[in-house]
C-alpha cells in the first residue's frame, strides 16, 4: 500500500515532497489508463471514475427470440444450483444454473447415458466439480470454463409459473443460457 502525502488547497510549493507529488502523478495516470471490456464501460469525471455496464447489453436477443438479460456474477456467488449475479441497475438475482450443471437432481444418481453407466457424487464445497463413475472409471470433472467473480452471465427470464425454487428455499427468475459454452470436463482420472 502507498502513502498518499494529502495536498491541501493553500500548501505552498514548499510543502510538497517531489516523491509524493510523482506518486499521486503515477497513481492518475494508471487510474487514466483503466479499460474496460464491452459490455462494460469506463466513465470518467472530474472527481470520480464508474466502471458499469452498458444498457443496451442489458437485453440481447437469443436465435429463438428469447430476450436475454446481462447479469454480472457476484463475488462467492456461485451455488450448487444457482449463481448470484447483480443486474446493470445494481439488482442482486438468483439465476439458476443450466440443469446439468445444478447439484440438486443429479446427487446419488445412477443411469445410463449415451449407453454408458454412470454414477454422480459432488464434492461438499465445490459447487462446480464433481466426481462420476463412467463404466468402471473414476472421473473428476469440473465445469469449463469455471465460473468467475466478474462474468457476464446472459440468463433468460422464466415466466412467473416457472420459476424455479432451489436451494435452501432460493427462487430463480432466471436460468443462465449457457452463452460461454460451458461443459463438463474430466481433469484426471483417480
Amino acid at each position: 500500500m502507498t502513502d498518499y502525502q494529502n495536498f491541501n488547497s493553500g500548501m505552498s510549493p514548499s510543502q510538497i515532497r517531489a516523491a509524493a507529488l510523482q506518486t499521486h502523478t503515477d497513481a492518475a495516470k494508471r487510474i487514466d489508463n483503466i479499460h474496460a471490456v464491452p459490455p462494460l464501460y469506463v466513465q470518467r469525471r472530474a472527481s470520480s471514475i464508474t466502471i458499469g455496464m452498458h444498457k443496451q447489453h442489458e437485453r440481447r436477443v437469443q436465435a429463438g427470440g428469447i430476450p436475454l438479460v446481462a447479469f454480472v456474477l457476484q463475488e462467492d456467488g456461485v451455488f450448487g444450483d444457482h449463481l448470484v449475479c447483480k443486474d446493470a441497475d445494481g439488482t442482486i438475482e438468483n439465476i439458476a444454473k443450466p440443469w446439468m450443471f445444478r447439484r440438486t437432481p443429479w446427487v446419488g444418481k445412477i443411469e445410463t447415458r449415451n449407453g454408458v453407466f454412470v454414477t454422480y457424487a459432488f464434492i461438499q464445497d465445490d459447487a462446480s466439480m464433481r466426481r462420476v463413475r463412467v463404466s468402471g472409471n473414476l472421473e473428476q470433472q469440473f465445469v469449463v470454463p469455471g465460473y468467475l467473480a466478474g462474468d457476464v452471465i446472459y440468463a433468460a427470464p422464466l415466466k412467473e409459473s416457472d420459476h424455479v425454487e432451489i436451494e435452501d428455499n432460493v427462487t430463480a427468475r432466471f436460468v443462465d443460457a449457457n452463452s460461454d459454452g460451458r461443459a463438463w470436463a474430466a481433469v484426471r482420472n483417480l
